[in-house]
């Protein structure tokens, strides 16, 4: 009878699914390389009053620098592999194993746009499922010494059907070229749609700029320009959309993160001064009120706000920093006057909407823009 075909149905579905997110995980797994130790001892500072927070000084550069060489240091020394690994990396080169599960990537991505909207929560559910599976994998595999990314090893028609126009030298172009040609698409960028689609390419993006510096040298000014547009997204003010508003909050995140990695090393006052226009622009919109009433808000406007801070210190901490960048887009006058509301707000975020670790997360980040704050006023005079 009908009930009996749709449970088959319904188990046919499950079964294809299980089946896909087993295969991601088992891979995932494979690439996940040796886990960092965990320093328990190290927790994170709560902010206290003014007349407790020193002064940014040398010895706080000192300790970022130094902090910066060690995970570079542990990111070189989980580079090198083993014989077996390096066996087992090129086997996954010589049979387009990351082209093939970026291929699928893609087809999932587009699965629900492809839909226009009709289908049950059971399979939103299952499909953001096999995405956030394969999010890891991606991850897992791009920060993996697979020759792939070097070298030219993808079949034409993979080329084809990944990124149809730009030419592609190596693994990493052909990664790049096709996850901006997914999130470019006007199916993923329709506005307060696919939020949980966008939130997982960003993250893959982002996977691929830290761990593939030869990405970086491939953001043009239109994939500059999306990374805008992505920011300037808004958030549904309806109760049933909160979900979808918490995807959006990655993916600003996900792109703030981006523009902070193009950032790292040095580049034109022209990029510095789009990168930073993009960041006032978002820490001055409405979705960035710390003062909000509503915990979820709060929460979500911390968050964003914690990211952006983050990525400010890392780019006007050093010496040879964008000054002039710094002073144009008057970056000091947004941190003092944002700053009370986003201490504020760490303390107002609901005990159901966050963790212990979040909040000290948050709190440090106060810590630390305070005293960022009070160096950059006696760097500058003020």
């Amino acid at each position: 009878d009908l009930k009996e075909e749709l449970d088959n149905v319904i188990q046919s579905w499950r079964d294809l699914v299980g089946s896909h997110k087993l295969a991601l995980e088992l891979v995932a797994n494979l690439c996940s390389g040796k886990e960092d130790e965990e320093d328990d001892d190290e927790g994170g500072m709560m902010y206290g009053d003014d007349e407790n927070e020193h002064m940014w000084d040398s010895d706080d550069e000192a300790q970022l620098v130094a902090s910066s060489e060690a995970a570079a240091a542990n990111s070189n020394a989980q580079s090198n592999s083993t014989p077996s690994e390096k066996e087992m990396y090129t086997s996954m080169a010589t049979h387009h194993l990351t082209e093939q599960i970026l291929i699928f990537f893609r087809n999932w991505a587009m699965f629900l746009p492809s839909l226009n909207g009709e289908y049950p929560r059971l399979v939103l559910e299952d499909v953001e499922e096999v995405l956030a599976t394969c999010t890891l994998c991606l991850g897992n595999m791009i920060a993996c010494d697979i020759p792939t990314w070097a070298s030219a090893t993808a079949r034409k028609e993979i080329v084809a059907v990944l990124c149809d126009g730009p030419s592609v030298e190596n693994g990493t172009e052909l990664y790049w070229w096709g996850l901006v040609s997914m999130l470019g698409s006007s199916a993923i960028m329709t506005e307060n749609t696919h939020h949980e689609v966008k939130a997982h390419i960003t993250s893959v993006i982002l996977s691929l700029l830290r761990h593939q510096p030869h990405a970086r040298t491939l953001v043009d000014s239109p994939r500059l320009d999306l990374m805008h547009a992505l920011l300037s997204m808004t958030p549904d003010d309806k109760p049933e959309s909160r979900d979808a508003n918490d995807a959006l909050v990655r993916t600003h995140c996900n792109v703030i993160a981006m523009l902070g990695v193009l950032c790292s090393e040095p580049h034109p006052a022209t990029v510095n001064t789009r990168v930073c226009s993009a960041l006032m622009v978002r820490l001055r919109s409405p979705l960035s009120n710390t003062n909000s009433d509503s915990s979820t808000y709060s929460r979500q406007s911390v968050i964003v706000v914690n990211e952006i801070y983050n990525v400010l210190m890392d780019m006007y901490g050093g010496d040879d920093c964008h000054d002039d960048v710094f002073e144009q887009q008057d970056v000091l006058g947004h941190l003092q006057r944002s700053l009370p509301g986003f201490k504020r707000s760490i303390k107002r975020v609901a005990p159901s909407e966050r963790s212990r670790e979040e909040v000290d997360i948050w709190s440090e980040t106060a810590l630390n823009a305070s005293r960022f704050i009070k160096y950059k006023r006696s760097a500058m005079g003020c």
